[in-house]
């Protein structure tokens, strides 16, 4: 779902993505207690590596005889380094230039997501819901969490039952970097900042309030995604499953989808334009921003662009 943002990719950099239950220490026996040692037990077979995502949603993007590669990323759950094809990896490779939505270590942004007024997370939340946290992420992982801002936490609960992969977007930056790669940014972080006011106390509560929902729909969003559809992706974007996540009005649903989504996609524009003029540029959003209406491809598309799929080498 678009709506994590690469907001999602912070939380990993301020120690608070590991939302999960540390196992408690098994208690010490006496030595009068202590029994006779059992055979040891088999050791577990080792997890299946994911499946090779068959279509990713990429396309290709050409005008004038020049062109650039656009990925659509799910940011949380998916195993790029494993998952993407190598030829996705090949055309990676071979660009001179990266670019993704927003640099998530800008520092700004890092500060946006800590309580600067004196309060805790716990206080806003109330105890009902503050007890709701402590049973979907565990109290040790909470307690660390006090400190962070409602928006911070937010995107931790959003990746409810989502594997626990290492960040897609950050996959691709580290491997640019690594093969020397000029690293563009859509958008300055001011935007990333500004979404964030989306991701407060009424949606974290909305979201603890339905977990169970936010795991399903976090399932099928990662299916659909592997499984490249973009017709089905376009329907994890459409206006029905904003507002059965963040539980806000018509009215607010819309202004969410504008802010965080239409206008955003219409930002970049310019940006990808100057990519596709310099050509062997590699681009990665979030997938939900190339599908349904006012989506990139289609503003693309409206300006004479050729936007084709590609599907295998």
């Amino acid at each position: 779902m678009q709506f994590r943002s690469t907001i999602a990719l912070l939380v990993a950099a301020l120690g608070a993505a590991s939302a999960c239950r540390k196992a408690e220490p098994a208690p010490q026996q006496k030595p009068a207690e202590v029994a006779a040692p059992a055979a040891a037990a088999p050791a577990p077979a080792p997890a299946p590596a994911p499946a090779v995502i068959a279509k990713p949603l990429l396309w290709e993007v050409e005008k004038d005889g020049k062109q650039l590669q656009l990925l659509g990323t799910f940011h949380l759950g998916v195993d790029a380094a494993r998952e993407l094809p190598p030829w996705v990896w090949q055309r990676f490779d071979a660009a001179h230039t990266f670019a993704m939505e927003a640099d998530v270590m800008d520092p700004s942004l890092l500060a946006a997501l800590r309580r600067t007024d004196g309060t805790t997370l716990d206080q806003e939340l109330g105890a009902a819901h503050w007890a709701k946290l402590e049973q979907a992420i565990g109290a040790d992982t909470a307690a660390r969490l006090k400190t962070l801002a409602a928006s911070a936490v937010t995107t931790v609960v959003m990746t409810h039952g989502l594997p626990p992969t290492a960040p897609m977007d950050m996959t691709l930056l580290e491997r640019a970097r690594a093969g020397g790669k000029a690293i563009v940014y859509l958008e300055p972080v001011d935007v990333q900042v500004r979404v964030l006011r989306w991701l407060d106390g009424t949606t974290l509560k909305a979201m603890l309030d339905d977990l169970d929902g936010t795991r399903a729909r976090n399932e099928k969003g990662l299916a659909v995604f592997r499984s490249g559809d973009a017709a089905a992706m376009a329907e994890m974007v459409a206006p029905a499953e904003w507002k059965a996540m963040f539980r806000r009005s018509d009215a607010e649903v819309a202004q969410a989808m504008d802010e965080m989504l239409y206008r955003r996609n219409a930002s970049w524009i310019a940006g990808i334009e100057k990519l596709v003029a310099a050509g062997d540029a590699f681009v990665a959003v979030g997938a939900g921003h190339l599908v349904g209406d006012r989506s990139v491809i289609d503003l693309l598309l409206a300006k004479g662009y050729s936007v084709t799929r590609v599907i295998g080498q």
